[in-house]
């Protein structure tokens, strides 16, 4: 594998995060972003573009161990997607990409169980109310609104269905791994939704799941692994 993408607007999403984002509920509440090494190196391959600076990762699944921030990092990247440099503009001079907002943004964050959808909601809308982006935002219950413009950000219990309709231009699903039954439904109807809007993406997060209970992390592990293999085509 490369060591680094070639073409990528992982950089600019990154700094636009640790520029406009600060830490949710806790002890460090309102202070800023410091991303870690490993999640630049995962915005940086998860922005990679093609020569023509379309998206070419669509799906993306991110397992890492409890106590590694992953709810809140899924909160980043929503906000960055609801308002951030997401999407390529143009080339510079040197060739590189340069990112622009996501025009009218539908961005969802999901997860099993309220609790867990309220955890990473939750996040994202501290990181809203208690930093630099409460001048772009309003604040409200289930859902943050861009002031001034059509965009917003809002939740979904997986329990509690979804709408076919809907036109998401990014979903991050939390704890995939907790994704069984009849949640499956859920995420596959978030993910198809994708379809609808030029090079929309998703971003799963979760722990280390029953590797013998059929889930959403396992299918997208499975079809992940064919797609490496080259028995499938993404």
């Amino acid at each position: 594998m490369r060591a680094k993408p070639k073409r990528t607007l992982g950089m600019q999403v990154a700094a636009w995060i640790e520029t406009f984002c600060v830490h949710g509920p806790g002890d460090i509440l309102g202070q800023p972003v410091e991303l870690t090494q490993d999640e630049k190196r995962l915005l940086a391959w998860a922005y990679e573009l093609d020569d023509a600076g379309r998206r070419i990762v669509r799906r993306s699944l991110v397992g890492l161990p409890k106590g590694s921030r992953k709810t809140e990092f899924a909160a980043w990247v929503a906000l960055a997607e609801t308002a951030g440099p997401v999407r390529f503009g143009s080339w510079d001079e040197k060739g590189n990409p340069i990112g622009q907002r996501q025009h009218d943004p539908l961005v969802i964050v999901a997860a099993s169980t309220y609790e867990q959808a309220d955890l990473l909601f939750g996040a994202a809308r501290a990181v809203v109310t208690e930093g630099p982006l409460s001048e772009f935002f309003e604040a409200f219950d289930r859902e943050l609104l861009l002031k001034g413009e059509t965009g917003k950000l809002v939740r979904v219990p997986a329990v509690s269905g979804a709408n076919d309709g809907a036109r998401p231009t990014f979903v991050a699903l939390d704890e995939t791994h907790e994704w069984t039954g009849s949640k499956q439904r859920v995420a596959l109807v978030l993910e198809n939704g994708l379809s609808k809007r030029a090079d929309a993406w998703s971003l799963s997060i979760t722990t280390a799941g029953n590797p013998k209970v059929e889930s959403v992390a396992l299918q997208q592990y499975e079809y992940g692994r064919k797609v490496d293999s080259g028995e499938v085509e993404d």
